[in-house]
């Protein structure tokens, strides 16, 4: 289940991420003619957004209205299979009922007329009376065949090929970094964090938190100088650790071919941002040098991935990038920042208040009133919910029998019901899931779907705590929290809870108004 549940952030991540890219992408070739310090911070908000699981809540997001459309496709297709099934099923019972209609007017040939027809009204009257329970029944089972198939078995196989393939990735270009180790084990130090090395045939930075550069011997004075000036510029950057970053993201999400991609243009405009950072101020016989350097070392083969290093595939891309004589624009980087706000704030962002808390809702937490605005207090609220199911003596006597029957103190009880609360009203859906009793069943406008674990029940978190429901937790919260042999209940027995080896479950839940239940698999339908 925990891996289901990553998964399912992950895919989130990769999702935003991927709407993310091509905007990107589309930006740094406008801004191809601009410095890459733009292109560059706009890819670290996509290895942010691919990296870091941090969600803001929004009414309105890409993610909702994509899921709202899917879900909707779901249950169109689920209408047609069941159509098509309940047809065929009527095709047999005509066949049925023809055949029961050609053996009643065989009977009445025989001269037994007045008894066969007193007989065929009751077995007519009979065969109808099955045919609509086995429709009924044969709809139910395809409901619950239907709505049961809910991708739980393909989510869990996709979780764990998803794992097994970060574990591939990893492991590659872990053993890609121990060869690169193996080769500089017999480097001399120079000085500082210089290292000298005739084994490798391209300078680079490898390290996190003391990265050093390694050079081949027997380097050109000039060449050397720059050289170090460009891996010197790396450290001062960080570049070492948004390569690092970048890898990381490639093992968590390398079935997205879209983040190879956007890794990718990462690094080269990693390298054309360093460049500039590198010749900025200097003369054009310097520039020169310098782009002479590039090519040089552009000859010999990149084979360090893992490695931030001097010479690059990409070596053309840089040296005409060079030659571009680019002016500081202020109001290129007010566009750019614009660009970057509007990313984050559709990117970074999740369906949050409107699929389950609204702000009525949510006023309703603070200050308790009902569906009309008007202060409730605690004595009319009770009142009106014994009015409905129960007497008041009833919920006294109950709330007494709580500690006999269930050992369940009120302090107990209250700290449990606070914790509810607050991940109700925090929207706090994983935590809700993982407190429901499994195997259960969810009732809803007639279907039945099984829910086997937490990832389950999070596909119809919405349809279980619809914001009406949501909005009457308060009010029943109230009251707290009474207990009879069966259990201990909020409200009018809407939300059923138990206590299992010293840890709360949430047993049931029901919402009659809106044909809504929650069932253990071991409950009947009352």
């Amino acid at each position: 289940m925990q891996n289901m549940l990553v998964m399912e952030t992950i895919w989130k991540m990769s999702l935003q991420a991927g709407l993310m890219i091509p905007i990107v992408l589309l930006c740094s070739f406008l801004l191809r003619r601009q410095s890459k310090k733009y292109s560059y911070a706009l890819w670290m908000l996509v290895i942010l957004r691919l990296l870091v699981p941090v969600f803001m809540e929004s009414p309105v997001t890409v993610n909702g209205i994509a899921a709202e459309k899917l879900k909707q496709l779901g249950q169109n297709v689920f209408t047609g299979q069941k159509a098509l099934s309940l047809e065929k099923q009527l095709d047999k019972l005509q066949i049925n009922g023809n055949k029961n209609a050609n053996e009643t007017e065989d009977a009445e040939k025989g001269g037994e007329l007045r008894k066969q027809s007193e007989d065929d009204g009751f077995t007519a009257a009979k065969q109808s009376e099955n045919n609509e329970f086995i429709l009924a029944e044969q709809s139910k089972k395809e409901d619950n065949v239907l709505w049961q198939y809910d991708f739980g078995n393909i989510k869990r196989f996709f979780a764990y090929v998803w794992l097994a393939g970060v574990m591939v990735a990893a492991l590659y270009f872990f053993l890609q970094f121990m060869r690169v180790k193996r080769q500089v084990a017999l480097a001399v130090r120079r000085d500082e964090n210089v290292w000298l090395c005739d084994r490798i045939p391209t300078p680079f930075v490898m390290g996190v938190v003391r990265p050093r550069i390694y050079i081949p011997f027997h380097l050109d004075e000039q060449d050397e100088y720059c050289i170090l000036e460009h891996e010197k510029m790396h450290i001062r950057h960080g570049d070492h650790l948004v390569r690092l970053l970048g890898m990381l993201a490639v093992c968590l999400h390398w079935w997205n071919p879209l983040v190879w991609v956007a890794v990718n243009r990462l690094n080269q405009d990693m390298e054309m941002y360093c460049d500039e950072a590198v010749v900025e101020g200097k003369s054009i016989v310097k520039k020169k040098q310098y782009m002479t350097v590039l090519l040089h070392f552009a000859v010999e083969p990149q084979r360090y991935m893992g490695v931030v290093a001097f010479g690059e595939s990409h070596t053309e891309k840089r040296v005409m990038h060079l030659l571009i004589n680019r002016r500081t624009d202020r109001s290129v980087t007010a566009l750019v920042t614009a660009v970057a706000v509007i990313l984050c704030m559709c990117a970074f962002t999740v369906q949050g208040k409107a699929d389950g808390i609204s702000d009525a809702v949510q006023k309703d937490w603070q200050q308790g009133t009902d569906e009309r605005g008007t202060e409730v207090s605690g004595d009319s609220l009770k009142e009106s919910n014994t009015e409905k199911a129960f007497s008041e003596e009833w919920i006294s006597e109950n709330n007494d029998s709580m500690e006999e029957i269930w050992d369940i103190t009120e302090e107990q009880a209250a700290k449990w019901l606070k914790e509810f609360i607050n991940a109700i009203k925090t929207d706090d859906r994983q935590w809700v899931a993982q407190h429901f009793e499994y195997p259960c069943v969810l009732s809803v406008d007639g279907r039945e779907v099984r829910l086997d674990d937490a990832s389950n029940l999070l596909l119809h978190y919405d349809d279980i705590f619809t914001e009406k429901f949501v909005g009457q937790i308060p009010h029943w919260a109230d009251d707290g929290l009474w207990a009879n042999w069966q259990g201990i209940a909020l409200g009018n027995g809407n939300i059923w809870f138990e206590v299992k080896n010293e840890e709360w479950i949430i047993r049931a839940l029901m919402d009659e108004e809106n044909g809504l239940e929650v069932r253990p698999v071991t409950s009947s339908k009352q």
